[in-house]
Protein backbone atom coordinates (compact mmCIF):
# COMPACT_ATOMS: atom_id res chain seq x y z
CA UNK A 1 0.00 0.00 0.00
CA UNK A 2 2.88 2.62 1.04
CA UNK A 3 4.81 1.46 -2.08
CA UNK A 4 1.47 1.85 -4.64
CA UNK A 5 0.68 5.15 -2.83
CA UNK A 6 4.91 6.43 -3.33
CA UNK A 7 4.73 5.45 -7.26
CA UNK A 8 1.57 6.31 -8.55
CA UNK A 9 2.39 10.18 -9.07
CA UNK A 10 5.38 8.67 -11.29
CA UNK A 11 5.24 8.36 -15.08
CA UNK A 12 4.62 4.06 -15.99
CA UNK A 13 8.19 3.87 -17.53
CA UNK A 14 9.83 5.20 -14.49
CA UNK A 15 9.74 1.97 -12.30
CA UNK A 16 8.48 -1.88 -12.62
CA UNK A 17 7.99 -3.91 -10.01
CA UNK A 18 9.37 -7.55 -9.58
CA UNK A 19 7.19 -9.77 -7.35
CA UNK A 20 6.26 -12.82 -6.43
CA UNK A 21 2.72 -11.76 -4.96
CA UNK A 22 -0.53 -13.97 -6.79
CA UNK A 23 -1.80 -10.61 -7.84
CA UNK A 24 1.31 -9.37 -9.54
CA UNK A 25 1.92 -12.79 -11.58
CA UNK A 26 -1.29 -12.96 -12.29
CA UNK A 27 -1.46 -9.22 -13.93
CA UNK A 28 2.00 -10.41 -15.90
CA UNK A 29 0.94 -13.37 -17.13
CA UNK A 30 -2.58 -11.83 -18.31
CA UNK A 31 -0.49 -9.24 -20.59
CA UNK A 32 -1.88 -6.82 -18.16
CA UNK A 33 0.52 -3.34 -18.00
CA UNK A 34 -1.39 -2.53 -14.97
CA UNK A 35 0.59 -4.21 -11.95
CA UNK A 36 -0.51 -3.96 -8.43
CA UNK A 37 -2.79 -1.49 -6.73
CA UNK A 38 -3.92 0.63 -9.90
CA UNK A 39 0.07 1.47 -10.92
CA UNK A 40 0.43 1.89 -14.87
CA UNK A 41 4.48 0.25 -14.09
CA UNK A 42 4.87 -2.91 -15.55
CA UNK A 43 5.27 -6.60 -13.30
CA UNK A 44 7.63 -8.72 -13.88
CA UNK A 45 6.68 -12.01 -12.29
CA UNK A 46 9.28 -13.28 -9.37
CA UNK A 47 8.77 -17.26 -8.96
CA UNK A 48 8.20 -18.49 -5.48
CA UNK A 49 10.44 -20.67 -4.35
CA UNK A 50 9.47 -24.58 -3.74
CA UNK A 51 7.48 -25.51 -0.37
CA UNK A 52 8.32 -27.92 1.57
CA UNK A 53 8.69 -28.95 5.08
CA UNK A 54 9.81 -26.08 7.15
CA UNK A 55 13.71 -27.39 7.66
CA UNK A 56 14.27 -28.36 3.84
CA UNK A 57 13.37 -24.62 3.12
CA UNK A 58 15.77 -23.35 5.13
CA UNK A 59 18.30 -26.00 4.08
CA UNK A 60 17.51 -24.80 0.37
CA UNK A 61 17.93 -21.17 1.58
CA UNK A 62 20.97 -20.57 0.30
CA UNK A 63 20.60 -21.56 -3.23
CA UNK A 64 17.42 -19.99 -3.01
CA UNK A 65 18.61 -16.77 -2.67
CA UNK A 66 21.21 -17.60 -5.76
CA UNK A 67 18.62 -18.40 -7.88
CA UNK A 68 16.12 -15.57 -6.73
CA UNK A 69 19.27 -12.82 -7.25
CA UNK A 70 19.73 -14.40 -10.86
CA UNK A 71 16.02 -13.79 -11.36
CA UNK A 72 16.12 -10.62 -10.62
CA UNK A 73 18.92 -9.40 -12.13
CA UNK A 74 17.37 -10.93 -15.51
CA UNK A 75 14.08 -9.48 -14.87
CA UNK A 76 16.01 -5.50 -14.16
CA UNK A 77 18.66 -6.26 -17.04
CA UNK A 78 15.52 -6.51 -18.99
CA UNK A 79 13.98 -3.51 -17.90
CA UNK A 80 16.65 -1.44 -17.90
CA UNK A 81 17.18 -0.72 -14.47
CA UNK A 82 19.45 2.17 -12.47
CA UNK A 83 18.84 1.00 -9.10
CA UNK A 84 17.63 -1.23 -7.19
CA UNK A 85 15.01 -0.78 -4.40
CA UNK A 86 14.17 -4.47 -1.92
CA UNK A 87 11.48 -4.11 1.13
CA UNK A 88 11.98 -6.36 4.11
CA UNK A 89 8.81 -8.40 3.95
CA UNK A 90 10.26 -11.82 1.75
CA UNK A 91 13.20 -13.33 3.81
CA UNK A 92 14.85 -13.72 0.31
CA UNK A 93 14.34 -10.61 -1.46
CA UNK A 94 16.44 -8.10 0.57
CA UNK A 95 19.45 -10.11 -0.06
CA UNK A 96 18.93 -11.23 -3.46
CA UNK A 97 18.36 -7.64 -4.87
CA UNK A 98 21.71 -6.82 -3.21
CA UNK A 99 23.62 -9.52 -5.19
CA UNK A 100 21.47 -8.69 -8.21
CA UNK A 101 22.47 -5.09 -8.05
CA UNK A 102 26.44 -6.21 -7.62
CA UNK A 103 25.91 -8.59 -10.47
CA UNK A 104 24.58 -5.25 -12.58
CA UNK A 105 26.73 -2.86 -10.79
CA UNK A 106 23.70 -0.81 -9.63
CA UNK A 107 22.89 1.33 -6.80
CA UNK A 108 20.59 -1.02 -3.64
CA UNK A 109 18.76 0.41 -1.71
CA UNK A 110 17.13 -1.21 1.28
CA UNK A 111 13.29 -0.48 2.18
CA UNK A 112 12.79 -1.62 5.77
CA UNK A 113 9.25 -1.52 7.10
CA UNK A 114 9.71 -3.70 9.84
CA UNK A 115 13.00 -4.59 11.14
CA UNK A 116 14.13 -7.24 8.90
CA UNK A 117 15.98 -9.52 11.56
CA UNK A 118 13.85 -9.45 14.03
CA UNK A 119 10.60 -10.23 12.00
CA UNK A 120 11.12 -13.82 12.21
CA UNK A 121 9.90 -15.82 14.95
CA UNK A 122 12.31 -19.04 14.37
CA UNK A 123 15.46 -18.72 15.32
CA UNK A 124 16.97 -20.08 11.86
CA UNK A 125 15.33 -18.00 9.86
CA UNK A 126 16.61 -14.86 12.20
CA UNK A 127 20.24 -15.98 12.12
CA UNK A 128 20.00 -16.18 8.55
CA UNK A 129 18.56 -12.71 8.38
CA UNK A 130 21.32 -11.32 10.82
CA UNK A 131 23.95 -12.59 8.71
CA UNK A 132 22.57 -11.18 5.36
CA UNK A 133 21.91 -7.71 7.38
CA UNK A 134 25.84 -8.14 8.36
CA UNK A 135 27.49 -7.69 4.47
CA UNK A 136 23.87 -6.29 2.87
CA UNK A 137 23.21 -2.91 4.58
CA UNK A 138 26.22 -1.27 5.08
CA UNK A 139 26.98 -1.60 1.51
CA UNK A 140 23.40 -0.43 0.52
CA UNK A 141 23.31 3.03 -1.19
CA UNK A 142 20.51 4.25 1.02
CA UNK A 143 18.41 2.55 3.57
CA UNK A 144 15.04 3.63 3.90
CA UNK A 145 13.08 3.63 7.47
CA UNK A 146 9.29 4.71 8.39
CA UNK A 147 10.12 5.69 11.74
CA UNK A 148 12.88 7.19 14.00
CA UNK A 149 12.84 4.06 16.22
CA UNK A 150 13.95 1.66 13.56
CA UNK A 151 16.52 4.21 12.17
CA UNK A 152 18.17 4.38 15.94
CA UNK A 153 18.14 0.46 15.86
CA UNK A 154 20.15 -0.25 11.96
CA UNK A 155 22.63 3.18 13.53
CA UNK A 156 23.29 0.78 16.47
CA UNK A 157 23.59 -2.42 14.82
CA UNK A 158 25.46 -1.28 11.92
CA UNK A 159 26.50 2.05 11.81
CA UNK A 160 24.68 2.91 8.55
CA UNK A 161 22.30 6.50 8.18
CA UNK A 162 18.61 5.76 7.23
CA UNK A 163 16.56 8.17 5.46
CA UNK A 164 12.95 9.01 7.27
CA UNK A 165 10.04 8.66 5.11
CA UNK A 166 6.53 8.18 6.70
CA UNK A 167 3.89 5.74 5.55
CA UNK A 168 1.99 7.96 3.55
CA UNK A 169 -1.88 8.44 3.56
CA UNK A 170 -4.11 9.37 0.87
CA UNK A 171 -5.53 12.73 0.92
CA UNK A 172 -9.38 12.74 2.53
CA UNK A 173 -12.13 14.50 0.76
CA UNK A 174 -13.91 15.05 4.09
CA UNK A 175 -12.68 17.79 6.12
CA UNK A 176 -11.27 17.00 9.47
CA UNK A 177 -14.22 17.67 12.03
CA UNK A 178 -13.29 16.73 15.85
CA UNK A 179 -16.44 15.90 18.02
CA UNK A 180 -17.84 18.19 20.32
CA UNK A 181 -20.07 16.05 22.00
CA UNK A 182 -19.84 12.85 23.70
CA UNK A 183 -20.98 10.39 22.47
CA UNK A 184 -21.35 12.03 18.95
CA UNK A 185 -24.72 10.83 18.52
CA UNK A 186 -26.93 8.71 20.91
CA UNK A 187 -25.99 7.42 24.53
CA UNK A 188 -23.18 4.99 23.44
CA UNK A 189 -19.81 6.37 22.25
CA UNK A 190 -18.56 4.53 19.20
CA UNK A 191 -14.83 3.20 19.95
CA UNK A 192 -13.69 2.57 16.08
CA UNK A 193 -11.33 -0.01 14.61
CA UNK A 194 -10.55 -0.40 10.74
CA UNK A 195 -8.47 -3.41 9.85
CA UNK A 196 -7.77 -7.39 11.10
CA UNK A 197 -7.56 -8.53 14.24
CA UNK A 198 -5.98 -11.92 15.08
CA UNK A 199 -4.11 -13.55 18.08
CA UNK A 200 -0.86 -11.09 18.01
CA UNK A 201 -3.27 -8.34 19.42
CA UNK A 202 -5.96 -9.91 20.02
CA UNK A 203 -5.99 -9.49 23.93
CA UNK A 204 -5.95 -5.85 23.52
CA UNK A 205 -9.20 -6.32 22.13
CA UNK A 206 -10.05 -8.50 24.99
CA UNK A 207 -8.90 -5.72 27.47
CA UNK A 208 -10.81 -3.16 25.37
CA UNK A 209 -14.12 -5.12 25.56
CA UNK A 210 -13.98 -5.43 28.78
CA UNK A 211 -13.36 -1.84 29.80
CA UNK A 212 -16.42 -0.71 27.26
CA UNK A 213 -18.55 -3.15 29.54
CA UNK A 214 -17.14 -1.49 32.58
CA UNK A 215 -18.30 2.05 32.11
CA UNK A 216 -21.80 2.80 33.00
CA UNK A 217 -20.75 6.01 32.16
CA UNK A 218 -20.07 7.54 29.24
CA UNK A 219 -21.31 3.73 28.48
CA UNK A 220 -18.96 2.69 25.29
CA UNK A 221 -18.95 -0.02 22.29
CA UNK A 222 -16.52 -1.21 20.12
CA UNK A 223 -16.75 -1.13 16.70
CA UNK A 224 -15.02 -3.19 13.79
CA UNK A 225 -14.69 -2.90 10.23
CA UNK A 226 -12.48 -5.69 9.18
CA UNK A 227 -12.55 -9.22 7.58
CA UNK A 228 -14.04 -11.05 10.97
CA UNK A 229 -17.56 -11.55 11.36
CA UNK A 230 -19.25 -11.76 15.38
CA UNK A 231 -18.53 -15.42 15.81
CA UNK A 232 -14.49 -15.16 14.57
CA UNK A 233 -14.54 -12.52 17.43
CA UNK A 234 -15.66 -14.40 19.70
CA UNK A 235 -13.17 -17.16 19.03
CA UNK A 236 -10.66 -14.80 19.85
CA UNK A 237 -12.16 -13.82 22.96
CA UNK A 238 -13.65 -10.74 21.83
CA UNK A 239 -17.18 -10.30 22.95
CA UNK A 240 -19.18 -7.77 24.66
CA UNK A 241 -20.17 -4.59 24.04
CA UNK A 242 -18.88 -4.96 20.49
CA UNK A 243 -19.99 -4.75 16.79
CA UNK A 244 -18.60 -6.66 13.89
CA UNK A 245 -19.67 -4.63 10.50
CA UNK A 246 -17.55 -6.62 8.11
CA UNK A 247 -15.09 -5.43 5.50
CA UNK A 248 -14.98 -2.22 3.84
CA UNK A 249 -13.22 -0.26 0.94
CA UNK A 250 -10.88 2.40 1.67
CA UNK A 251 -12.98 5.18 1.30
CA UNK A 252 -15.52 3.90 3.77
CA UNK A 253 -13.16 3.37 6.20
CA UNK A 254 -12.29 6.67 6.08
CA UNK A 255 -15.59 7.68 6.30
CA UNK A 256 -16.32 5.57 9.66
CA UNK A 257 -12.79 6.48 10.95
CA UNK A 258 -13.86 10.10 10.65
CA UNK A 259 -17.61 9.43 12.29
CA UNK A 260 -16.14 7.85 15.43
CA UNK A 261 -16.11 9.26 18.90
CA UNK A 262 -12.67 7.43 19.26
CA UNK A 263 -10.07 5.13 17.38
CA UNK A 264 -8.42 2.31 18.56
CA UNK A 265 -4.69 1.53 17.91
CA UNK A 266 -3.02 -1.53 19.43
CA UNK A 267 0.35 -2.92 19.47
CA UNK A 268 0.76 -6.52 21.15
CA UNK A 269 2.30 -6.72 25.01
CA UNK A 270 3.27 -10.20 24.67
CA UNK A 271 4.82 -11.14 21.19
CA UNK A 272 7.41 -13.31 19.98
CA UNK A 273 9.20 -10.30 18.11
CA UNK A 274 9.22 -7.76 20.41
CA UNK A 275 11.54 -5.87 19.07
CA UNK A 276 9.58 -5.46 15.99
CA UNK A 277 6.80 -4.21 18.51
CA UNK A 278 8.83 -1.58 19.40
CA UNK A 279 9.74 -0.09 15.85
CA UNK A 280 6.59 -0.59 14.29
CA UNK A 281 5.22 2.11 12.35
CA UNK A 282 1.32 0.89 11.76
CA UNK A 283 0.07 2.13 8.06
CA UNK A 284 -2.97 3.20 9.66
CA UNK A 285 -1.48 5.89 12.13
CA UNK A 286 -1.31 8.69 9.37
CA UNK A 287 -5.07 7.81 8.83
CA UNK A 288 -6.34 7.76 12.45
CA UNK A 289 -4.53 11.00 12.88
CA UNK A 290 -6.01 12.77 9.87
CA UNK A 291 -9.61 11.39 10.70
CA UNK A 292 -10.78 14.16 13.46
CA UNK A 293 -11.26 11.44 16.16
CA UNK A 294 -9.15 11.53 18.96
CA UNK A 295 -7.23 8.42 19.25
CA UNK A 296 -6.47 5.90 22.05
CA UNK A 297 -3.03 3.60 21.27
CA UNK A 298 -3.33 0.67 24.06
CA UNK A 299 0.66 -0.13 23.05
CA UNK A 300 3.78 -0.63 25.50
CA UNK A 301 5.65 2.45 26.85
CA UNK A 302 8.62 1.74 24.94
CA UNK A 303 7.31 1.27 21.66
CA UNK A 304 7.54 4.38 18.49
CA UNK A 305 3.97 4.94 18.36
CA UNK A 306 3.64 5.66 22.25
CA UNK A 307 6.94 7.85 21.62
CA UNK A 308 5.44 9.68 18.82
CA UNK A 309 2.09 10.03 20.27
CA UNK A 310 2.93 11.60 23.58
CA UNK A 311 5.87 13.82 21.65
CA UNK A 312 3.14 15.47 19.96
CA UNK A 313 -0.07 15.44 22.46
CA UNK A 314 -1.66 13.73 19.32
CA UNK A 315 -3.42 10.62 21.37
CA UNK A 316 -3.97 9.02 24.67
CA UNK A 317 -1.71 6.32 25.43
CA UNK A 318 -2.90 3.29 26.98
CA UNK A 319 1.09 1.74 28.18
CA UNK A 320 0.20 -1.12 30.68
CA UNK A 321 -1.75 -4.60 30.02
CA UNK A 322 -5.08 -3.17 32.16
CA UNK A 323 -8.52 -2.96 31.77
CA UNK A 324 -8.42 -0.75 34.46
CA UNK A 325 -6.15 1.88 32.90
CA UNK A 326 -8.41 1.28 29.39
CA UNK A 327 -11.31 2.19 31.17
CA UNK A 328 -10.21 5.92 32.63
CA UNK A 329 -8.78 6.41 28.92
CA UNK A 330 -11.95 5.96 27.70
CA UNK A 331 -13.61 8.22 30.94
CA UNK A 332 -10.73 10.60 30.38
CA UNK A 333 -11.63 11.02 26.81
CA UNK A 334 -15.50 12.03 27.88
CA UNK A 335 -13.43 15.30 28.75
CA UNK A 336 -14.24 18.08 25.84
CA UNK A 337 -10.76 19.74 26.91
CA UNK A 338 -8.82 16.46 26.57
CA UNK A 339 -10.26 15.97 23.16
CA UNK A 340 -9.59 18.96 22.14
CA UNK A 341 -6.07 19.32 22.97
CA UNK A 342 -5.94 15.93 21.05
CA UNK A 343 -7.26 17.14 18.07
CA UNK A 344 -4.96 20.15 17.78
CA UNK A 345 -2.33 17.58 18.11
CA UNK A 346 -3.10 15.43 15.76
CA UNK A 347 -3.59 17.18 12.79
CA UNK A 348 -0.36 18.50 13.40
CA UNK A 349 1.23 15.40 13.60
CA UNK A 350 -1.21 14.28 10.46
CA UNK A 351 0.88 16.59 8.04
CA UNK A 352 3.95 14.46 8.67
CA UNK A 353 2.09 11.65 6.90
CA UNK A 354 0.83 13.50 3.61
CA UNK A 355 1.67 11.74 0.90
CA UNK A 356 3.57 14.95 -1.24
CA UNK A 357 5.58 15.05 1.79
CA UNK A 358 6.61 11.53 2.16
CA UNK A 359 6.77 10.89 -1.62
CA UNK A 360 9.05 14.26 -2.02
CA UNK A 361 11.32 12.29 1.33
CA UNK A 362 11.08 8.85 -0.96
CA UNK A 363 12.58 10.67 -3.98
CA UNK A 364 15.11 12.31 -2.05
CA UNK A 365 16.36 9.18 -1.11
CA UNK A 366 16.49 7.76 -4.28
CA UNK A 367 18.46 10.56 -5.96
CA UNK A 368 20.93 10.37 -3.03
CA UNK A 369 21.16 6.52 -3.95
CA UNK A 370 21.63 6.95 -7.62
CA UNK A 371 23.74 10.05 -7.91
CA UNK A 372 27.96 9.04 -9.02
CA UNK A 373 29.89 9.33 -5.85
CA UNK A 374 32.30 12.24 -6.00
CA UNK A 375 35.91 11.84 -7.02
CA UNK A 376 38.69 11.55 -4.73
CA UNK A 377 39.72 15.56 -4.40
CA UNK A 378 36.46 16.48 -5.44
CA UNK A 379 34.22 18.43 -2.51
Amino acid sequence: MALGRLLRGLPAEDYCLLSADDEACAAAAGGSPASVGGLAGPVEPLRRPAQGRRWTRLARAPAALLTRAREIARAARRRGCGALVACSGDLLDLPAAYLASRRLGVPFVAYLFDDYTHQWTTPARRAFAAWCERWMLPRAAAVIVPNELLADAYRARHGVTPLLVRNPTEPQAGARVAPTTWPRDGDVARIVYTGSIYHAHGDAFRRLAAACARLDRPRCALHVYGPQGARELAALGVSGPVVAHGRVGPAEAAARQRDADALFLPLAFSSPIPEVVRTSAPGKLGEYLQAGAPLLAHVPGDSFVAAFLRARGAGLVAAEPDVGRLARALAELADPAVRAALAVGAAAAAREFELETARAAFLDALELAIAPAPRRGQA
